[in-house]
């Protein structure tokens, strides 16, 4: 079982408890989901042309790429899964590779602003890339064709990816050690909300709550 993969390493820092949670729920995913697996499908093979979005967001990581890599010669690389040693760590869109930096980027394809996306997943793959090629800086971006928007460019160093590591390790011991629960922000994608006891004592107290506000 992978307890803490890039898309969960938000989640799993604040709720160590939701890794042993979701285990026990199968995973369904949503129209909005399938989507999106669709679209990265497009880029991905080198499809989709007639798609104004698929096609700016072809141009806006080659902008990236030159702008952060150079104009140098890069390897380029598409739905590529990352480690770190044993521990499989993600999988990444869009990763382009020079002798010395690399850039990943990872698209989104929600159709409104939501949540923003944590950038403890582009850290998590910044730390399987840097494994990889050895390189000394990974830029990392998330970018969304749908919104037409992109994030802000993370840059990652020897340095960071230190406290990455350490931070990953820390919630490994705590998921095997002492996995607890808390609500927040995270909870909107977990599936374990329908077990999760922290999850529905939260929400039977903001019910109670949105009560006593309506009888007052």
């Amino acid at each position: 079982m992978r307890l803490i993969t890039a898309s969960v390493f938000h989640r799993r820092i604040n709720c160590p408890g939701s890794a042993l949670l979701e285990a026990q729920v199968p995973s369904i995913p949503a129209p909005e989901a399938l989507e999106g697996s669709r679209l990265h499908e497009l880029l991905a093979t080198g499809q989709g042309e007639e798609n104004a979005d698929i096609r700016w967001a072809r141009e806006t990581v080659a902008c990236l790429v030159e702008n952060l890599l150079g104009e140098g010669q890069s390897e380029t690389y598409y739905e590529i899964d990352l480690s770190y040693g044993a521990e499989y760590l993600g999988r990444a869109d869009f990763v382009a590779v020079n002798r010395t930096s690399a850039l990943i980027v990872d698209y989104k394809f929600y159709r409104q602003e939501n949540i923003p996306p944590s950038e403890r997943q582009l850290a998590l793959l910044a730390v399987g890339v840097w494994d990889r090629w050895c390189v000394k800086k990974v830029y990392a971006v998330y970018v969304n064709p749908l919104l037409r928007a992109t994030s802000s460019v993370y840059a990652y160093d020897s340095t960071n990816i230190e406290e990455i590591l350490l931070t990953y390790l820390e919630v490994l011991v705590k998921i095997k050690n002492t996995p607890y629960t808390q609500v927040g922000p995270w909870c909107l994608y977990c599936r374990a909300k329908c077990i999760c006891d922290s999850f529905s004592k939260e929400v039977k107290e903001l019910w109670q709550m949105g009560r006593k506000i309506r009888s007052g």
